[in-house]
C-alpha cells in the first residue's frame, strides 16, 4: 500500500514538473489555466476572481473588499509564469486533497484554486481544483497567497 502510495505521488509530482520543465515561453494562452477565486465574507474580506493563462494574460474581477472593482486585464512575464508553476510544484498540489472543510464553523471564507495543463507525453489535459475553506495545509495556504504576489495589484487596466 505504501508503495503504491509513493508511486502515486511521483507520477502526479512529475506531470507538474513536466509542465514546470517546458519552455515556458512556448505556452499557448489556453496550454495552462491557473484560477483563484476569494469567496465574499460578512465583514471585510476581499472577494475576487482571478485567471492566469500561460501566455502571460491575466483576467481579473473585483468583487467587493477590493480596490478594483469589476473586470481587468494585465500581462505578467514569463518568468512570473513559471514562478507560478514552481508554486504549485513546491505545495504538491496535484496530491492535495480536492476540499478542505469544517462545515460545523459558520462564517470561514472559501478560497478556490485550480490548473489546467496539457500533458506532453500524452497530449492529454490534466486538471485539479481545490476548495480551501478551513484545516487547508500550510501549503496550500502559502500557494493561494504566492499566486496574488506573484501576479501582484498593479498595471491591471479595465476591461472595456
Amino acid at each position: 500500500m505504501k508503495l503504491n502510495i509513493f508511486i502515486f505521488t511521483l507520477l502526479t509530482t512529475l506531470l507538474i514538473s513536466k509542465i514546470y520543465a517546458q519552455e515556458v515561453r512556448k505556452l499557448k494562452k489556453n496550454s495552462l489555466v491557473i484560477t483563484i477565486e476569494r469567496e465574499p465574507c460578512r465583514g471585510f474580506c476581499p472577494a475576487y476572481k482571478m485567471t492566469i493563462y500561460g501566455d502571460g494574460t491575466v483576467e481579473y474581477e473585483g468583487k467587493r473588499n477590493v480596490d478594483n472593482i469589476g473586470k481587468f486585464e494585465k500581462k505578467i512575464s514569463k518568468s512570473k509564469v513559471q514562478e507560478l508553476l514552481k508554486a504549485f510544484q513546491e505545495a504538491n498540489y496535484m496530491n492535495l486533497e480536492n476540499e478542505y472543510d469544517d462545515p460545523s464553523v459558520a462564517d470561514a471564507v472559501a478560497v478556490y484554486t485550480s490548473i489546467k495543463f496539457i500533458d506532453k507525453t500524452d497530449g492529454k489535459e490534466k486538471t485539479k481544483s481545490i476548495k480551501n475553506r478551513m484545516r487547508g495545509p500550510e501549503s496550500l495556504n502559502t500557494l493561494q497567497d504566492k499566486i496574488d504576489s506573484i501576479v501582484g495589484k498593479e498595471g491591471f487596466k479595465k476591461k472595456s
